[in-house]
């Protein structure tokens, strides 16, 4: 597929049948064959009924590869999105417009019934919790949506699924229950196990979606329990807080981390460098080792115009922060309880802000499930937040009174 001269896409893909197409996995190679400084593209596959990214890593000077699968059969539109060989400039939108490839349809055969379920496995270790899935279009189930598409998973196979909606700024999500499901063990969250998002817009959209969920899958647990923390600096998280936040914000037992975007311009070594120290002062704050870190993924496009990660030294088709993400914690210096919540699986096909909505909708489903397999966690260890402190196997470590 030619994207512009002397850039271009080449899919090998796998065959049942006569010229029908497997669910994969298939074998993507973008060429680029000329001199390009941080070239951004998105490559996905566009269906009537799923949305499919084309995940590739740079090999070499002049070629990226990787793998895909597709979910389900049916006609797919080949769509390459092209936004050129240079750093993006910073402009008062969120993204820039790309040149658009060559369009090419293809056909996967087979009954959705049977059809290979995935062998791909992403790089979470968090699919006990919530496994493998893909964006679905709601033409799947004949149903008309707000979202352009939704998240299912295989295991759900063609059965109506259970669909709950959720609101935030940026308008009305739907996410399917099944997907996700929460973890029962989160309804015996005490009051004293505050869970605590801290970070930009983009963490307050995922605390926007979990406050609208909560009524629907958890209503018993009350809405004081769950605060957010403004933040748009690493360097200086608290600037803007009154003193009665700061002595708030160290009584969380659970603190979700969400940073996309900041109020200076960060390159990649900068954003992974400021990550690391601030992740670092986390861990002091919240010295107890039974109280979890979570930083998640950034969740824009890798297209965006928001100054994030400019200079790339690893370079893939994620976001480039995510790739300073990955490669930090790939040598993390942190104690187990400082994890990465990846959810590129969710934001790489995706490229609109609307999108986002919708992936803030289903991370805010994996933290009902991530928080409360961590309370099943607390309570098979003997350990309870009570009103006087912290209870481990009948013991009370009191509450500490901070200035």
């Amino acid at each position: 597929i030619r994207i512009e001269e002397k850039v271009g896409l080449i899919l090998n893909f796998r065959r049942s049948t006569g010229k029908n197409f497997t669910a994969g996995p298939h074998n993507a190679t973008l060429v680029i064959a000329k001199p390009c400084k941080d070239p951004r593209f998105i490559m996905r596959l566009i269906g009537h009924e799923a949305l499919v990214s084309l995940p590739i890593v740079q090999i070499n000077k002049y070629e990226w590869k990787g793998t895909f699968e597709i979910p389900f059969p049916g006609i797919y539109v080949i769509e390459p999105r092209w936004y050129g060989c240079k750093d993006i400039p910073i402009r008062s939108g969120n993204m820039m417009v790309p040149y658009k490839g060559e369009s090419t349809r293809i056909f996967v055969g087979g009954r959705r019934e049977t059809f290979g379920k995935p062998s791909i496995k992403s790089h979470t270790s968090l699919s006990y919790l919530f496994p493998e899935g893909f964006w679905a279009s709601p033409e799947l189930y004949d149903e008309d949506f707000p979202n352009k598409y939704f998240w299912i998973t295989h295991e759900m196979g063609m059965e109506q699924p259970n669909i709950i909606s959720s609101a935030t700024q940026l308008g009305e999500s739907v996410v399917a229950q099944e997907a996700t499901p929460m973890t029962k063990e989160f309804l015996d969250l005490s009051d004293y196990e505050l869970l605590c998002w801290v970070g930009s817009r983009s963490a307050n959209l995922i605390w926007e979606s979990f406050k609208s969920l909560r009524p629907i899958i958890a209503n018993s647990q009350k809405p004081f329990k769950f605060h957010y923390y403004f933040m748009e600096s690493f360097v200086r998280p608290d600037e803007k807080w009154s003193n009665e936040s700061k002595k708030k914000f160290r009584k969380c037992k659970n603190v979700i981390i969400s940073l996309d975007e900041p109020r200076y311009p960060l390159t990649q070594v900068e954003y992974k460098h400021q990550v690391a120290i601030f992740l670092g002062h986390m861990v002091k704050i919240f010295d107890d080792a039974t109280f979890p870190i979570w930083m998640l993924t950034v969740n824009l496009p890798s297209t965006s115009t928001i100054p994030m990660c400019t200079s790339p030294f690893r370079r893939t088709n994620h976001h480039p922060c995510n790739d300073a993400l990955f490669d930090l914690f790939a040598t993390s210096p942190f104690p187990d309880r400082v994890r990465l919540l990846d959810n590129t699986d969710l934001t790489s096909p995706l490229v609109e802000e609307d999108d986002m909505r919708d992936a803030s909708a289903v991370i805010a489903m994996r933290i009902f499930a991530i928080a409360g397999d961590q309370v099943k966690s607390w309570r098979n260890a003997g350990q309870k937040g009570i009103k006087d402190g912290l209870e481990r196997n009948g013991n009370v470590q009191p509450n500490i009174n901070y200035p």
